[in-house]
């Protein structure tokens, strides 16, 4: 299969049939794309008292959020959460790069076991799965910009974090009127 971005086709879903092919397709599963800035938090052991918190760029340069944000993050498990900073008052998670210190070779799959038996606020959350072609409609509606299909039985694309592309995640964003 050949991976080329998708415009929505007039009178037709968003991403034309690649969307309907992928949302169809038990081997992938569906995100949405939130338009805020890439980071990568890095949580450390607290022993109990909450972990340090640091917050990066994909580029590595560091980034600021709001108290609420960084006090979130730090009662969540030691390791990296990759997500997208929503000016600065929410972090939307949807990956788990690394988890107490060592790189995650597992699947997708099991890193999304993970991140949903973490303890979330109001201002970190995991990413909702989507289900089907309606997902694309829901993601809209949610504010998000588009989709992103992840094949399950990938491993963590390491070269997502410097905004290469994988084969292995597929995104496709949303005409908005």
């Amino acid at each position: 299969m050949t991976w080329y971005p998708c415009k929505p086709t007039p009178g037709g879903p968003p991403g034309g049939r690649l969307h309907l092919q992928l949302c169809n397709d038990p081997a992938w599963a569906q995100e949405p794309k939130f338009d805020g800035v890439r980071c990568i938090a890095s949580v450390s052991d607290g022993d109990g008292e909450g972990g340090e918190v640091r917050l990066r760029s994909r580029t590595g340069k560091p980034l600021l959020a709001t108290a609420w944000v960084i006090a979130g993050l730090r009662w969540l498990d030691p390791g990296e959460y990759d997500g997208e900073l929503m000016g600065g008052e929410e972090f939307l998670v949807f990956d788990l790069p690394c988890w107490a210190g060592e790189t995650l070779p597992r699947d997708w799959a099991d890193r999304r076991w993970r991140l949903e038996h973490q303890s979330w606020t109001a201002t970190v959350r995991l990413v909702p799965l989507l289900d089907g072609a309606a997902g694309f409609a829901e993601a809209l509606d949610m504010g998000a910009e588009g989709v992103v299909f992840k094949r399950r039985s990938s491993p963590y694309p390491q070269a997502t974090r410097i905004g290469k592309l994988t084969r292995n995640w597929f995104k496709i964003k949303g005409a908005t009127p």
